[in-house]
């Protein structure tokens, strides 16, 4: 996690007293570091408060200021301050392993430095946290974050979250002239094979295009 290394005199933006400042620095070192919003408790111990109520208070000022936006229960950086930062919204979990279930809901967001994550103009982002061990052997570890883009076509290959009978993993894919394989890289398990008549069960739901390692 992000350590709060922001003082004072630090102070940013002029429309900002010396609190909202403060806060809003520690939130964009935060979203920068560890890719997440932090919470209320954090941030009223980042100033030293106490209260909760006041970092409350701080928030809402830099939601009327444009500092910060709100999207449904989630406070986001806003698009004034975050040129640099994409935000993707966080979706489930992926297998990386036996298939397994996909969440298939709005955990929050998760926010990426655009010199790591740089999408195109029609990408549609979303995040997921791998479960397993099959992608072991290209990097990709079991409680890693991947970014998939739900508009990218897929080609041989690649790495992709692909959905079979309901049931979604992260793989790279292989289309053949009859069927598709989906290939861990885990010497030890094997492929997974769609036949032409399985193929009305099995959807591309994206490729991925970013592998984000969290450290706590």
């Amino acid at each position: 996690m992000a350590k709060y290394g922001g003082r004072s005199s630090d102070l940013g933006p002029s429309d900002l007293s010396p609190r909202q400042a403060q806060l809003l620095s520690f939130i964009e070192e935060v979203v920068g570091e560890d890719h997440r919003m932090p919470s209320y408790r954090e941030m009223a111990t980042a100033l030293k408060l106490s209260a909760v109520g006041s970092i409350q208070d701080l928030v809402k000022a830099l939601i009327q200021k444009k500092y910060l936006s709100k999207q449904g229960r989630h406070v986001l950086l806003s698009s004034k301050r975050q040129s640099s930062v994409v935000q993707v919204p966080l979706v489930g979990v992926v297998a990386a392993g036996s298939l397994t279930e996909a969440i298939d809901q709005h955990l929050g967001m998760m926010a990426f430095s655009q010199n790591l994550l740089s999408p195109k103009k029609n990408s549609k982002l979303f995040a997921l946290r791998v479960q397993g061990e099959s992608m072991i052997e290209v990097g990709i570890f079991h409680g890693d974050y991947v970014v998939v883009d739900a508009n990218s076509e897929a080609r041989s290959g690649d790495t992709v979250v692909a959905r079979f009978r309901g049931e979604a993993t992260v793989k790279d894919i292989f289309f053949k002239s009859k069927e598709i394989i989906l290939r861990p890289r885990n010497k030890n398990l094997k492929d997974i094979v769609i036949s032409d008549e399985q193929r009305s069960e099995f959807e591309v739901l994206g490729k991925v295009l970013l592998v984000q390692r969290v450290l706590s």
